[in-house]
């Protein structure tokens, strides 16, 4: 069975994944005030745009992650950025403000679009059923397990830091983001499996129709 044009049609369009690499690359600049860390939280948006059309249901899954995790903080930095920076322009007016507060616009600008993109294509995404006796699993779907993966583990680590943390700090703000977060990627791993059991299930009746049609 020929899969090639099923593939072509749950593939996300190149405009959408460039604009969703434009988007994770811009973003650096509202979050270097936060540390390397929440570099981390780009790898989903970025990676998935990359690997989507090599692994469409995983790597779309991937994208939407990428970007639910990563647009709050976005909205939020890049915003307090931008007024911070536009607030104190005319006293510090060099070349370091400039870029910032560019960045930061820039970055909401990116953000929302690719997010409304993303909205759009998902209404697609419904619309198309999988063609049974699709390769499965593939060397890129496996990335994207690896990476679900390495998220999921400090996560669990979590469970029982952030409310250590909450004790020890007194900050709610810490414990609901924990919370949120290990939410946002247990439901993103939820998706996975799902995504996986109906590929299986439809690769094996995809073998047994072959098997029974042979002489």
């Amino acid at each position: 069975m020929n899969t090639t044009g099923k593939a072509n049609s749950e593939a996300i369009p190149a405009k959408l994944r460039w604009l969703a690499i434009a988007a994770g690359l811009v973003c650096p600049v509202c979050l270097a005030p936060m540390g390397l860390l929440f570099g981390i939280w780009l790898i989903p948006l970025i990676l998935g745009a990359i690997i989507q059309p090599y692994s469409p249901r995983p790597g779309r899954l991937l994208m939407w992650f990428g970007a639910v995790v990563l647009s709050p903080w976005v909205f939020y930095l890049s915003g307090g950025v931008a007024m911070d920076t536009a607030r104190n322009l005319g006293r510090y007016h060099d070349a370091m403000s400039v870029l910032f507060l560019v960045g930061s616009i820039v970055s909401v600008v990116l953000i929302a679009w690719c997010d409304i993109a993303l909205a759009m294509d998902a209404c697609r995404a419904r619309r198309v059923t999988t063609v049974p006796g699709q390769r499965f699993p593939r060397v890129t779907d496996w990335i994207v397990w690896l990476i679900a993966l390495c998220l999921s583990l400090p996560i669990i680590w979590g469970i029982s830091s952030y409310p250590r943390m909450y004790h020890r700090t007194g900050r709610l703000d810490i414990l609901i983001t924990g919370v949120v977060y290990g939410l946002l990627v247990l439901a993103f791993d939820i998706a996975l499996i799902i995504d996986a059991t109906k590929m299986m299930r439809s690769q094996k009746m995809a073998n047994l129709k072959v098997g029974s049609s042979k002489p």
